[in-house]
């Protein structure tokens, strides 16, 4: 009986911002202020495919190398043409 009363009782949940979390943020100052002086992620270069293959070779619990995605193949210089 005082679980059906419970559930009656219950309404439904309201989000922070009628419009939704995501839109209320953005367009003030503060965070305009904020977001422009945030430094960019440093992003660690990714190592060669060769290397990443013989690293799989020694050690098959090594990743596997999967071109763009976790190594960089050595790309022959374009010719102008």
């Amino acid at each position: 009986m005082i679980v059906p009363a419970l559930l009656a009782g219950v309404e439904k949940a309201w989000a922070v911002n009628w419009e939704g979390h995501d839109s209320w943020f953005y367009d003030t100052a503060p965070f305009r202020d904020f977001y422009d002086h945030v430094p960019s992620p440093k992003v660690k270069p990714l190592p060669a495919c060769a290397a990443r293959r013989a690293l799989h070779e020694k050690n098959r619990y090594e990743q596997t190398a999967i071109p763009g995605v976790n190594c960089t193949e050595a790309q022959a210089p374009k010719t102008g043409s």
